[in-house]
């Protein structure tokens, strides 16, 4: 996925200022993950970090991009033992199965944005968001499991994506374990820091400053 317009930042490295994405989609389980890219060249780095999160899959389905077929990703495939690797023909994109999934996740966040005003540099933000969210929530194909639990084998705990939607207008605290009126701050709800804090830590944009940061005292 690409954006003409540079990502905020977040600060997690490697996002700032970034213009695209790339999506890997496990067909079997259905989950989606995501990794933001500066350049195609870093397709076998971010192939890696898919591989350490996700595991190495039997077979590598791509377009046939030369970036996705070079020698670098060649060597990965030869050391974890990808079995095969196979392309979809020429102008014939719907022959991969992660085509449908990607446009999927591309249409949600351009509906989300839409409807909620949200800025144009946050768009990785909400990609980032959307593909956490459609992979906790449970699908009919999966028999009512989640790609989270098809794919890992356990249930996942939900609870820090219930409380707030995106682009919602919250009130944080800025200094303290508690909110008042003498640290409050407004901001708006931006993702789940899965990485950061507690299970209940969100990414909130300042309404001032403009800035991401990491909070758990918030509310409404």
């Amino acid at each position: 996925m690409f954006s003409d317009t540079p990502a905020l930042d977040n600060r997690i490295p490697g996002h700032a200022g970034c213009t695209q994405v790339q999506l890997f989609v496990c067909i079997e389980s259905r989950l989606v993950r995501v990794y933001p890219m500066d350049n195609k060249g870093q397709i076998p780095s971010v192939l890696m970090q898919f591989i350490n999160e996700c595991g190495a899959p039997v077979c590598l389905i791509s377009d046939g991009a030369k970036e996705a077929c070079s020698l670098a990703v060649q060597d990965i495939e030869r050391q974890m033992m990808i079995r095969s690797h196979w392309v979809s023909e020429p102008y014939n994109q719907q022959q991969n199965p992660a085509e449908r999934v990607i446009g999927d996740v591309e249409r949600t966040v351009n509906v989300n944005m839409d409807r909620t005003g949200s800025p144009a540099p946050c768009w990785l933000l909400c990609t980032l968001h959307i593909v956490a969210l459609l992979c906790i929530m449970a699908q009919a194909r999966l028999g009512g499991m989640t790609p989270y639990q098809k794919h890992y084998g356990e249930v996942p705990d939900v609870s820090a994506y219930l409380e707030f939607h995106w682009w919602q207008k919250v009130r944080y605290s800025a200094n303290s374990t508690s909110l008042n009126k003498t640290n409050e701050r407004a901001g708006y709800f931006v993702g789940v820091a899965n990485n950061v804090g507690d299970a209940l830590t969100y990414w909130i944009l300042d309404d001032e400053t403009h800035k991401v940061i990491a909070r758990s005292i918030v509310q409404p």
